[in-house]
C-alpha cells in the first residue's frame, strides 16, 4: 500500500510508507504521534484501538519509551516493521524532515541532530509564523494543518472539548514554565528537565570544607530558645521553659472578666515573664460567658464552673457516641476549633499544666467534692 504525504510543498513519501487520510503535522510532540499511529494500526492491526481507554494507557507507554526523538521513532518504526512487516511502514518525523530538508534544518545540522545526547536543531520563530491558510481559518482542531489558534482562544471550552475530546484528560498547565516541558526539541522555547541530583550536585558543598560562617550558624541558639533560657530557675515560669525546651504540649486555662472561657492546648514558640505566649498547632475548647447565660440561677462561682465542665464532659460524649442521651444544658454552647498560630495575652492566662496530666474526670470530681464540702 502507498499514497502520497500531501504537505505544504506538495513533496511525496516514501512508497512503502502509510499515510494519514487527513492530513496531519508532523513533529515530536505526543498529538502528531498519536495520529500517525492510530492511522497506522486502522490498517494493521485495528484491535490495537479499538478500546479508546485501553488504547490511551498503552500509547502513553509507547511515548515515554519511543516519543520525543527523531531516533526514538526510528527505532519504534523498526519494531512495528519486525512485528508486522514492511508493506506499510510508520510516518516519522526524521523521515519527512531529511525529505524536505527541514523548516530551517540543514544536512550539515542533521548530522548532530542524530546524536542521541545532542539536542535537535532549535528551529527559527519565523518557523512558527501563521501561515496564509491558518489566518483566519476559524479551524479549532488542534490537529489539523490549518489551525487558528486566535480562533481557539475566542471560543468557549466547551467548543474545544467538542472538537478536541482528548483534552479533557489532558493534564491541567496553568503556568507557562510547565507548558516549555511539553514542547517538541527543536522548538526555541523548549525548557529541559534539570534532574535532581545534577541541581544536588551545583548546590551542594559535597568535598567542600564548611565554612565558619556555617559552623556558627550550626551551633547558633535559636531566639526563642535563648529568650526561655533565663527562666530556667525562675519559679513558675521555670514550667514553661521546660515544657519549651522538650517540646511538648501544654495546656492553658484562659478566662474571661468573671468566669473561665476555656482551654487551649498546643506547643510553646515563645513566651515572656508576664505570661504572654505565642503557640501553634492549638486545640481550643471553649463555652459561652457562664455568668451571663446562668445569671438568674442562685449559683457561686465553683458552681457555675462545675456547671460549665460538665456541659462539656456531656457534649464530648454525645459527640463521640450520638445515640447516648445526655442532658446538655441548651443555654451553654460548647464550641472547638484549631488554630495554626495564636498569640495569648498573659493578663487571660488563670493556669498551666502539661497536657498529659489532665484528666477531666478527676478535675469534676474535685469540683465536686468542694460543691459537697460547701454544703455540708
Amino acid at each position: 500500500m502507498s499514497s502520497n504525504l500531501p504537505t505544504k510543498r506538495n513533496q511525496k513519501s516514501d512508497a512503502s510508507t502509510v499515510v494519514p487520510s487527513m492530513k496531519i503535522p508532523l513533529s515530536l510532540g505526543k498529538p502528531s504521534l498519536r495520529r500517525r499511529l492510530e492511522d497506522y494500526y486502522s490498517l494493521m492491526a485495528p484491535d490495537v484501538i479499538s478500546n479508546e481507554k485501553e488504547w490511551r494507557q498503552k500509547f502513553e507507554l509507547i511515548y515515554d519509551k519511543y516519543g520525543g526523538t527523531m531516533e526514538r521513532e526510528q527505532s519504534l518504526a523498526k519494531n512495528l516493521m519486525k512485528k508486522y512487516g514492511d508493506a506499510v511502514k510508520l510516518v516519522i518525523v526524521a523521515d519527512e524532515e531529511g525529505s524536505l530538508g527541514g523548516r530551517g534544518l540543514n544536512n550539515q545540522n542533521d548530522k548532530k541532530a542524530k546524536s542521541p545526547t545532542v539536542r535537535p536543531n532549535v528551529r527559527s520563530d519565523n518557523w512558527y509564523e501563521l501561515t496564509f491558510t491558518q489566518k483566519d481559518s476559524g479551524i479549532i482542531e488542534f490537529l489539523h494543518e490549518d489551525f487558528d489558534p486566535v480562533a481557539a482562544l475566542c471560543v468557549s471550552p466547551l467548543e474545544i472539548f467538542k472538537v478536541n475530546p482528548y483534552v479533557k484528560d489532558s493534564p491541567l498547565l496553568d503556568n507557562i514554565d510547565k507548558f516549555k516541558f511539553f514542547l517538541p526539541e527543536c522548538d526555541p522555547l523548549r525548557k529541559e528537565i534539570i534532574p535532581k541530583s545534577t541541581i544536588a550536585s551545583h548546590q551542594g558543598t559535597v568535598g567542600k570544607p564548611p565554612s565558619s560562617t556555617t559552623e556558627k550558624m550550626k551551633n547558633k541558639v535559636p531566639v526563642f530558645t535563648a529568650m526561655a533560657a533565663k527562666y530556667e530557675q525562675s519559679g513558675p515560669l521555670s514550667l514553661l521553659h521546660s515544657i519549651h525546651v522538650n517540646r511538648q504540649r501544654v495546656r492553658v486555662m484562659i478566662r474571661f472578666v468573671d468566669c473561665i472561657r476555656g482551654t487551649l492546648t498546643g506547643y510553646v514558640i515563645a513566651f515572656d515573664k508576664h505570661m504572654n505566649m505565642l503557640m501553634r498547632d492549638v486545640d481550643e475548647v471553649y463555652t459561652s460567658r457562664i455568668t451571663k447565660v446562668l445569671e438568674a440561677e442562685d449559683m457561686t462561682k465553683p458552681e457555675l464552673e462545675l456547671e460549665r465542665r460538665k456541659c462539656i464532659e456531656q457534649a464530648i460524649t454525645k459527640e463521640k457516641n450520638p445515640l447516648v442521651s445526655c442532658c446538655v444544658n441548651p443555654r451553654v454552647k460548647v464550641g472547638r476549633r484549631h488554630l495554626q498560630q495564636i498569640l495569648v495575652r498573659g493578663d487571660n492566662v488563670v493556669s498551666i499544666w502539661r497536657a498529659d496530666a489532665e484528666k477531666q474526670t478527676i478535675l469534676l470530681k474535685d469540683v465536686s467534692s468542694l460543691k459537697s464540702q460547701r454544703q455540708a
